[in-house]
């Protein structure tokens, strides 16, 4: 399971996180979160979505799971 995380700057305003999974060469919404600045987000904010999106389990279990992000 190839999970992608990476910020999307909405409007020059809306600066928000996503975590999604990559299928079939797109890229589909798991969890997001709404950041309170613009730039770059913190370990901490990485943390908490990443939890979340595993949270939903949907993946088996034992199954692979790759995280790939930007800078």
């Amino acid at each position: 399971m190839q999970l992608l995380i990476g910020t999307v700057l909405l409007r020059d305003i809306h600066n928000i996180l996503v975590v999604s999974i990559g299928f079939r060469r797109r890229s589909l919404p798991l969890a997001w979160l709404a950041l309170p600045h613009r730039g770059q987000s913190g370990l901490a904010d990485q943390k908490k979505l990443l939890g979340s999106a595993l949270a939903l389990r949907i993946a088996r279990t034992g199954a692979r799971r790759h995280i790939h992000g930007d800078k």
